[in-house]
């Protein structure tokens, strides 16, 4: 884990950043996560598991995808 400027940042914003990163690129893998806020696998696969209970995103083995993009995979569209 790098010197990643999210470092130290509050569990609930770095949740807020996770949506907003995932949304933004339509998916994301643990790695690229962890490295970005610089904690551990544990934490991301916690914050993806929660925020996928809430139905924020769509949580699958080692990625977190935005739920439009998810769908749309799901669905056979290949856009």
């Amino acid at each position: 884990m790098g010197g990643s400027t999210e470092q130290g940042m509050f569990a609930e914003e770095r949740k807020s950043r996770i949506i907003e990163f995932i949304n933004k690129n339509e998916k994301a893998t643990v790695t690229q996560l962890c490295d970005k806020f610089d904690v551990s696998r544990a934490t991301i696969r916690n914050d993806l598991n929660e925020l996928d209970e809430k139905g924020l995103i769509k949580r699958t083995h080692n990625l977190g995808w935005s739920y439009s993009n998810y769908w749309a995979l799901e669905r056979g569209y290949k856009g």
